[in-house]
């Protein structure tokens, strides 16, 4: 039969073996939330790299148009009832079937554009991941 004092040693041992797990497993998770906000991070901006790039195309020398310039352009092309109702059948077409977004990924699409989060001449930072 153990003595007392072996048995609060074992205990304190056991204690520290589990300060050591918790420790452990909250650095992990840690670790893994990080993870999650920079895979966010780089799908939203991957997302608005893309997105711009689309609505440069269709402006005309966007570079000579100020960020307010637009600005109202879109709000003008947004207010436009042929615009709002498609967008709303598109909401509700997202609703309805949530694997409708996930149909075309823009991320593996072949048109790339600008893109200031990289600071390269193609949007190409998250392409590194894929790879």
């Amino acid at each position: 039969m153990k003595s007392r004092a072996e048995q609060l040693d074992e205990m304190s041992r056991a204690i520290l073996i589990a300060t050591d797990h918790i420790r452990y497993y909250k650095q992990q998770d840690k670790m893994l939330q990080s993870e999650i906000k920079r895979l966010t991070r780089n799908e939203r901006t991957h997302r608005l790299c893309t997105r711009g790039g689309m609505i440069e195309a269709f402006i005309q020398e966007p570079e000579k148009l100020s960020d307010d310039q637009v600005m109202e352009l879109l709000t003008v092309a947004f207010r436009q009832p042929a615009v709002s109702d498609l967008l709303q059948n598109m909401l509700e077409e997202a609703k309805a079937n949530p694997l409708w977004r996930k149909s075309f990924s823009p991320s593996q699409g072949t048109l790339h554009f600008p893109c200031a989060a990289s600071r390269l001449p193609f949007c190409t930072h998250d392409r590194k991941e894929r790879l």
